[in-house]
């Protein structure tokens, strides 16, 4: 009998996230937070941006053989509680590519209305900030934008995936950038 032989290139230690409140990723670090702080601590919060480091940092220190991205995972429609959070507006594309800079993804399952089609400009810009914060650091950095289907500014998403988390999608980062740099 012959056997396959496959080579072992790596593991990729990222943290990645949960679907319900229990295993979602955000909500380990808030309740990890606000027992540090004693007080109700909320990701989007100022110490956000340590927490993802903290725990990139720990990915990407295990002592085995590592490949991927290795780092803290944050995709918005992935991490139920995360989904939560971008809906009270605690976070947004500005924020988002804040932690890029500290976390293993970039720009991660973000939703934005239906009414992005008609802006290519706003998902240019978004897109155009990942490569810049990717090349800056070297590191590879991905951007998965979801534009949720039939729904507007302010709308929730609909989606019937059990892989998927609903929440609010906001243009308002998008129309606030094209305002500035165009005057529209």
């Amino acid at each position: 009998m012959s056997g396959v032989y496959v080579e072992y290139k790596g593991l990729d230690t990222s943290f990645n996230p949960g679907l319900s409140s229990t295993s979602s990723l955000v909500n380990a670090l808030e309740q990890y937070n606000s027992h540090r702080n004693y007080k109700k601590f909320r990701f989007g919060d100022s110490g956000s941006l340590m927490l993802v480091r903290r725990l990139t940092s720990i990915a990407q220190t295990m002592q085995v053989k590592r490949v991927g991205y290795c780092g803290m995972m944050l995709p918005v429609l992935e991490d139920c509680v995360l989904a939560e959070r971008w809906t009270e507006r605690r976070l947004n594309s500005t924020m988002l590519m804040a932690l890029s800079a500290v976390c293993g993804v970039g720009i991660d399952t973000m939703p934005l209305p239906n009414t992005a089609y008609a802006k290519p400009m706003l998902i240019q810009a978004i897109i155009e900030d990942v490569i810049a914060l990717a090349s800056k650091w070297d590191k590879p950095l991905s951007c998965r934008i979801f534009i949720a289907p039939d729904t507007e500014d302010c709308g929730l998403t609909k989606f019937a995936s059990p892989h998927l988390c609903n929440c609010r999608v906001y243009d308002f980062w998008g129309v606030c950038f094209i305002r500035c740099l165009f005057g529209t």
